[in-house]
C-alpha cells in the first residue's frame, strides 16, 4: 500500500521440470492516485532444454511507462536503467560447433529531462562458433555472426556480418607460459540506405591480429607476523599488434570504448562490439603478487599493478580524440582476506603525465560471525555515467551493516552518500525480531531516482518460520544494500569455517 499512489499488486512464481525452469515476476497498480493511470511492470526468465544439443531461453522484460522504475524502483541499479531486453532464443551444441540464434528488441525508457539514444535491435542475430581444436600443435578456432539491425530513430541501418578465423601456439610449463596468437577479423556491411556520415551502402574491411603473452610464476615460503604462507610473484607481459585500417566511415551499431581495467589490459581490441578493432602497437605489463594458505590454498592477498605502452598513436576512436603513443594511467589493485573477519578491497587508477587520480576505490568489510558485518566503501572517479546519462565526478562513500543488539532484535541499513552532489542517494535502516517461530521485519528506504526525484518506502514483513511470509518484503533490498547479510532465522547464523571463502567483492 502506498499513501499516495494506492493499492499495488505484486507477484513471483518460479518453477522447475526435467527440462526447464524459469521465473516470472509482475507488478501491477490498478488506478495510480497520481497519473490516473495503471501502472505495473513484468519480468519472464525462461530456459528450456528441448534435446540434448539444443536448448532455448526467453528473457522478457517491459513497464507501462518510461517513469515507472523512477517512481517504483527500490534500487539505483534500476533506476536508471534505460533499456529493458526482449529476448527469445536457441542454442546448438554439436561437437565443435556452436550456433547461437536470437531476435533482441529492447524497450527505451526516455526520460525528457535526459534523452538517450535508443539501442539498435537485433533481428536476427546468427552467431555461429568453432571450439578450439589441434592441428600440429597449433588450436585453431574461429567464430562467425550475421546480425540485422533496425532502429526507425537512428541511420543507418541494415545487416552486418563478420568471421574471425584464428590460430594460437602456446608452450608452458610449472612456472611459464607462452601464447601466440593470430587472426583476421572480415567484416561486410549491407546497408539499407547511404547516410552522409556512412555514403557508401556495402563497406568491407579486413583487419590482422596479432598477439604474443608471456609470463612467469615465482614462488617462496614466507611469514608475516608470524603466520606462514607461501608467496607468488608474477610478472606478465602482453604485445599486440593490429595495423591501422580507416573505419571512420563504417556504421556503429553495438560498439563502445571498453573500460580500462586489469581484465582489459591484456585483450587485443580496446571496443567492446565489433563495428570497430582499434589498431594497436603496444606492451601492456603487469606484476601480480599473492599469498596463499600453505594448507589449504586459499589465496589470502593479491596485489597488482599494470601498465600499458604504446609505441605509435591510435587513430582508430569513437568520437574521442586518438590517444597518442606513450604510458598509459597505472593500475594498482588490491584484493584480501585479511584474516577470518577482515577484507579489503582496492583499486587505483594514476595519471603520472597529469599527476592525478583518474579512479581509486577502496573498501573494508568486518565479519567476526555469520550476521554480524560492517561495510565500508569509497569510490571516485574523475568521469562517471551519473543518472541523467551525462559524464560528472563521482566521489562516494557507502556504509552498510548489520548487528544483533540484543538476543532478538537486530539493525540492519545502508547510507550511500554522493560528496559531489551533497546528498543521499540511498539511507535504508531498519529492525528484525526474532522471537523463535516467526520474525518480524521493519525497513525503511529513501532513494535517489533520478537527478530531481526521491521516492520513501516502507516495508513490513513478518515470516513464520518454514511456513510463510506476510507483508512487503525487505529481503532484496537488505541483500542488496548490505553486503554479507543474513536473515536472523538463516540456518548459516550457526558458526561454520570462513578461510575458504571466495575473496570479497564490494
Amino acid at each position: 500500500l502506498m499513501t499516495k499512489r494506492g493499492l499495488q499488486l505484486g507477484g513471483q512464481a518460479r518453477y522447475l521440470f526435467e527440462s526447464a525452469a524459469g521465473e516470472v515476476n509482475g507488478e501491477v497498480l490498478p488506478d495510480d492516485d497520481v497519473t490516473d493511470k495503471t501502472r505495473w511492470g513484468f519480468a519472464w526468465k525462461h530456459n528450456q532444454q528441448v534435446l540434448p544439443w539444443l536448448a532455448g531461453y526467453v528473457n522478457y522484460n517491459r513497464v507501462s511507462d518510461a517513469k515507472y522504475f523512477a517512481d517504483f524502483a527500490d534500487r539505483i541499479a534500476i533506476t536508471s536503467q534505460k533499456t529493458l531486453p526482449q529476448e527469445v532464443g536457441a542454442v546448438v551444441n554439436y561437437g565443435q560447433w556452436s550456433v547461437l540464434t536470437r531476435a533482441l528488441k529492447f524497450q527505451t525508457l526516455q526520460d525528457p529531462a535526459a534523452p538517450v539514444l535508443p539501442p539498435y535491435n537485433m533481428l536476427p542475430q546468427i552467431r555461429v562458433g568453432y571450439a578450439e581444436t589441434d592441428w600440429a600443435d597449433v588450436a585453431l578456432s574461429g567464430m562467425g555472426e550475421f546480425t540485422r539491425f533496425e532502429q526507425p530513430s537512428l541511420a543507418p541501418t541494415g545487416n552486418r556480418a563478420f568471421v574471425y578465423p584464428t590460430a594460437r601456439w602456446t608452450r608452458q610449463g610449472p612456472a611459464w607460459f607462452v601464447t601466440a596468437r593470430t587472426g583476421a577479423h572480415l567484416r561486410q556491411y549491407d546497408l539499407d540506405r547511404p547516410t552522409p556520415v556512412v555514403p557508401d551502402r556495402n563497406p568491407s574491411v579486413a583487419i590482422p591480429i596479432t598477439s604474443l603473452d608471456a609470463g612467469l610464476i615465482f614462488e617462496r615460503d614466507w611469514q608475516a607476523f608470524g603466520t606462514p604462507f607461501v608467496q607468488t610473484l608474477e610478472p606478465r607481459a602482453f604485445y599486440t599488434y593490429i595495423p591501422f585500417r580507416k573505419q571512420s566511415a563504417l556504421p556503429v551499431f553495438d560498439t563502445a570504448l571498453d573500460d580500462f581495467n586489469f581484465t582489459q589490459l591484456f585483450t587485443e581490441n580496446r571496443f567492446v562490439g565489433n563495428d570497430r578493432i582499434g589498431d594497436a602497437n603496444q606492451l601492456a605489463l603487469a606484476v601480480t603478487s599473492r599469498l596463499l594458505d600453505p594448507e589449504t590454498g586459499a589465496e589470502r592477498l593479491r596485489v597488482g599493478v599494470g601498465q600499458r605502452i604504446s609505441f605509435s598513436e591510435q587513430r582508430v576512436t569513437l568520437g574521442e580524440p586518438p590517444r597518442s603513443a606513450g604510458r598509459s594511467d597505472v593500475l594498482v589493485g588490491v584484493e584480501g582476506r585479511l584474516s577470518d573477519t577482515w577484507s579489503v578491497l582496492g583499486l587505483m587508477q594514476y595519471n603520472f603525465d597529469d599527476a592525478h587520480y583518474d579512479r581509486f576505490n577502496a573498501g573494508f568489510r568486518y565479519t567476526p560471525a555469520p550476521g554480524r558485518v560492517l561495510n565500508l566503501t569509497y569510490r571516485y572517479s574523475r568521469e562517471q555515467v551519473d543518472l541523467s546519462g551525462g559524464l560528472s565526478l563521482l566521489k562516494q562513500i557507502d556504509v552498510s551493516g548489520q548487528w544483533p543488539v540484543s538476543a532478538n532484535w537486530t539493525v540492519v541499513g545502508r547510507y550511500n552518500y554522493s560528496f559531489h552532489d551533497h546528498k543521499a542517494l540511498e539511507a535504508v535502516a531498519g529492525v528484525e525480531y526474532n522471537g523463535d517461530c516467526w520474525v518480524l521485519r521493519v525497513v525503511g528506504q529513501r532513494l535517489t531516482t533520478t537527478t530531481q526525484q526521491t521516492t520513501n518506502s516502507v516495508f513490513v514483513q513478518l515470516e513464520l518460520n518454514g511456513l510463510a511470509r506476510v507483508g512487503t518484503s525487505p529481503l532484496e533490498l537488505l541483500r542488496r544494500s548490505v553486503p554479507g547479510y543474513l536473515r536472523t532465522n538463516d540456518p548459516a547464523l550457526l558458526d561454520r569455517d570462513r578461510s575458504l571463502d571466495p575473496l570479497p567483492e564490494f
